[in-house]
């Protein structure tokens, strides 16, 4: 999965930063890879902060399971931003032009 800069939401010839590039690409990665529930957890312990006790007794699933579920989404995070251009990538095609 690569995008260009334009593929994560910038205007053609609108600079953005690197970081929010990544911001961007990880974005369409949970979004568009992540299952529901996959989703849900990760949206739930890295952006509101809850701990895995907290989410398995909102969603009435065993702290184990929830550390599965995060675990599982992890990985498929991992594998599908594997092919987003990185900081060192980007310069050196800049530098073949």
């Amino acid at each position: 999965m690569t995008e260009s800069y334009s593929e994560c939401g910038a205007k053609r010839g609108e600079p953005i930063s690197f970081k929010e590039y990544e911001r961007r690409a990880l974005r369409r990665v949970i979004d568009s890879e992540l299952t529901e529930r996959q989703r849900e957890l990760v949206s739930d312990y890295y952006f509101g902060g809850m701990n895995m006790r907290k989410i398995a007794d909102k969603y009435g699933i065993t702290t184990s399971s929830v550390s599965r579920t995060l675990l599982r989404a992890r990985k498929r995070i991992y594998r599908a931003m594997r092919f987003v251009p990185n900081r060192k990538q980007t310069s050196d095609i800049r530098n073949q032009i």
